[in-house]
């Protein structure tokens, strides 16, 4: 569903994360790898790795109702499949929001005891709530917005535009 990606600065101390927070549910469609020939979010993650080798990839989603296998395992298998090594990618498959997608995966940072950078990598309308939720938990993050197919742009940014006053909400309880 979401994931955080390690942070892109070269001088940055220690490990670099790189995760990927994605708006829906894109397990099913990538269960099916044949069918799969561009996932974007999941592409500039490969190409953060490469830039970065000594980074660590963690994908990060739960497995919804109609889902066979969780969003983690389906970007898992993309990655594994695209050449990443398995030893390099970190799963959390028990979130089930946004807030548990970035919670989760900081939690893993933090149990590896090392300094590092993180980055996270997103559908570029999804980035100003990541932001929003990651100033709020009081991480430090770069982000990496990756471009929306236009023909799904008015549906992603009314979906967004209700998370963010379900957040709003969220805040003041």
């Amino acid at each position: 569903m979401y994931s955080i990606s390690a942070a892109m600065n070269p001088e940055s101390p220690g490990p670099l994360y790189i995760t990927d927070v994605t708006a829906g549910c894109f397990a099913e469609s990538i269960i099916n790898l044949d069918d799969i020939t561009h996932i974007p979010f999941l592409e500039k993650a490969i190409k953060l790795n490469e830039k970065n080798p000594d980074s660590t990839i963690i994908v990060s989603g739960g497995k919804g109702e109609n889902e066979t296998i969780s969003e983690s395992e389906a970007m898992f298998n993309f990655l594994i499949s695209n050449g990443i090594n398995e030893n390099k990618v970190v799963k959390e498959s028990e979130s089930t929001s946004t807030y548990e997608n970035l919670t989760y995966s900081e939690i893993l940072i933090q149990e590896r005891n090392d300094c590092y950078s993180v980055c996270i990598i997103s559908n570029n309308y999804h980035i100003f709530r990541i932001r929003m939720i990651v100033n709020r938990l009081g991480l430090t993050a770069n982000f990496v917005g990756v471009k929306t197919d236009w023909k799904t742009i008015p549906v992603c940014f009314l979906r967004e535009f209700t998370a963010i006053l379900k957040d709003a909400i969220r805040i003041k309880e």
